[in-house]
């Protein structure tokens, strides 16, 4: 198992540097550390644990790139990569999901371009309604709808699947 050295090496060396981060006030004795837990091995790469003894203070577990993400949003890509890798902001499971929500809203995006201009060059302007029916559908509707446009004869056609499908 690997941990993020450059997280695990600031919150080492400066352990009050989450409170500034929550905007609370610092409270002394919190070690950062790297725990197992021994139930089908199962690892906290970055957990902020409390004074001995304080059974009732809070475990901060790891959502430092997430934190940075919001602390740091005027921060250029060149900038944030001069601060960490790349390659280690591509391994992050947040840099991955963010990527697929990326590509999936640009093909949905571009689905609803295409099948936009099929329309309006087939039957001319939409309605508002039916553009706002339009823009509800989901990608793989769009592409469904991007296929069957171009059996249709008639704008009732159109009509009639989007009411079932939409």
């Amino acid at each position: 198992m690997r941990t993020d050295t450059l997280f695990y090496q600031i919150f080492q060396t400066f352990p009050t540097l989450l409170f500034e981060l929550l905007r609370r006030p610092p409270v002394p004795g919190y070690t950062f550390t790297s725990v197992e837990v021994k139930e089908k091995s199962f690892r906290f790469d970055g957990i902020f644990l409390p004074p001995p003894g304080n059974t009732d203070a809070p475990i901060y577990l790891e959502f430092i790139r997430t934190v940075l993400v919001y602390k740091f949003p005027h921060c250029s890509r060149e900038e944030i990569e001069r601060m960490f890798t790349l390659d280690d902001l591509r391994k992050t499971r947040v840099f991955q999901e963010i990527q697929e929500e990326s590509l999936q809203q640009g093909r949905k995006q571009e689905a609803l371009a295409l099948v936009s201009r099929q329309i309006s060059r087939k039957f001319g302007t939409l309605p508002q309604g039916q553009l706002d029916q339009l823009q509800s559908l989901s990608l793989d509707r769009l592409e469904e709808l991007a296929e069957v446009l171009l059996d249709f004869t008639d704008i009732g056609e159109f009509y009639r699947w989007l009411d079932n499908k939409a």
